[in-house]
């Protein structure tokens, strides 16, 4: 019986909830780049034309650009990518308890705070954190990363039915310093425990790349369809989760401009302080969820189930624009020297330097009972859970992270439409 509640216990706590922003602020953050493109700044002629060409359904008030941004951003935390098995359960590609989060999101990780091993620097690895709170899962004695079921570590797609749903970039290796043994001891051999797994400017820079080889777009294309994402959920037994998804093309405009929502989704992730530093816990989950409160200026954690569903819609739902606030976003851009769009773009740089400014936010424990928060002008709040988040200077920090992560968006937005036009001209 004892064995039995020992396993109940670990499936009911395993439900990866550490997905940096949630669907929700990722939608406000893409709404506010809208806003201040059609309110706030001069725009290139080249971002005056894709808005021009994104406009061309008068009956709708929302450009169709942000509609593809927000849908492909949303959809990336829906990925069955990355496979897991254990010694009570295989495999499974997330898990669902209060929330449903998809192993996916720990490939949304760049950590900045320490060299890394097989990178410049590592994305998510167990071996990184103290091994406590939701950074225990993958310490999980059985716990394995099925690299054979994992396409971006080089496996095959385990179930057919999520194949339309995928996005198919190759094996997530570019900078990888190790060996194919190394490689193989990661993701096919080892434990879980022993894994490091890519940082996100892999991911990103191979999003980008496919955005800008994709070819023109000839006519106006939308398709929808419904696939079932396979998670654990807290009474053992895997289950089905639906979602639906839909992706569109705009013509005259790049065929993979969801491409280009892999990359923003991947760069904001890393606004959230603890996707910078390599973090599951110390307050992850919680910081999201005041985030979510914050955005729309609300005593309670908006419903979120539209998002998990997929059959969310983006023409309608409300706007919380309650962070937002164009002149931070002006000091933001203005304070980054690779916030320029005189410069190439290197998502790499990009990446870590997002992320350096956001690990100034520092989170741990003073000891084994005291939860710590360390702000970047040095305060210190302290106590014994999360509610040290529910701090008014908390709330000011929170406001500056969203206000970056619609700056740095903004940047790779315009210079993406810049440097797709200066391609294809050449052509």
């Amino acid at each position: 019986m004892r064995g039995y509640l020992c396993v109940f216990w670990i499936v009911l706590s395993f439900n990866f909830p550490a997905v940096a922003f949630n669907s929700l602020v990722h939608e406000q953050i893409i709404k506010s780049v809208f806003q201040y493109l059609n309110t706030r700044k001069k725009v290139s002629p080249t971002t005056s034309k894709w808005l021009e060409l994104g406009n061309y359904q008068n009956l709708h008030t929302q450009n169709q650009i942000e509609r593809i941004l927000i849908r492909s951003i949303i959809d990336v935390d829906y990925q069955p990518d990355l496979w897991m098995s254990a010694w009570y359960r295989s495999p499974f590609a997330g898990g669902q308890v209060k929330y449903l989060g998809m192993l996916t999101s720990l490939y949304h990780f760049l950590n900045v705070t320490k060299p890394g091993i097989f990178w410049d620097y590592d994305g998510y690895a167990y071996r990184h954190t103290d091994g406590t709170g939701n950074d225990a899962y993958l310490g999980m004695a059985g716990m394995k990363i099925r690299g054979d079921l994992s396409f971006p570590l080089g496996g095959r797609v385990y179930d057919d039915a999520h194949r339309r749903g995928l996005t198919y970039l190759g094996a997530y290796r570019h900078g990888f310093k190790g060996s194919e043994q190394d490689w193989q001891q990661l993701f096919f051999e080892g434990a879980a425990a022993q894994a490091v797994l890519p940082p996100s400017y892999v991911l990103g820079q191979m999003a980008y790349d496919a955005f800008l080889a994709s070819k023109r777009a000839v006519k106006n294309k939308l398709e929808e369809w419904d696939s079932s994402l396979p998670v654990a959920d807290g009474y053992i037994f895997l289950k089905k989760v639906k979602h639906h998804y839909w992706r569109q093309e705009i013509m005259g405009l790049p065929l993979a401009l969801d491409s280009l929502g892999v990359t923003l989704h991947l760069l904001q992730d890393l606004a959230m302080p603890h996707h910078a530093q390599g973090l599951a816990g110390y307050c992850h989950p919680e910081l999201e969820e005041i985030v979510d409160e914050l955005v729309c200026n609300s005593e309670k954690i908006p419903d979120l189930s539209q998002y998990e569903t997929g059959y969310f819609d983006v023409l309608s739902t409300s706007a919380c624009q309650n962070l937002y606030e164009p002149e931070l976003v002006d000091s933001i851009a203005r304070s980054s020297t690779l916030v320029d769009m005189q410069n190439k773009l290197n998502i790499r740089d990009v990446f870590i330097d997002i992320a350096k400014r956001s690990a100034e936010w520092q989170f741990g424990k003073l000891d084994k009972k005291t939860m710590a928060t360390r702000l970047p002008d040095g305060t210190v709040i302290s106590g014994d859970n999360c509610d040290i988040l529910r701090h008014k200077i908390v709330f000011d920090q929170a406001k500056f992270h969203y206000n970056m992560a619609v700056a740095y968006s903004l940047f790779v937005l315009e210079k993406a439409a810049q440097e797709w036009e200066n391609l294809n001209l050449k052509k």
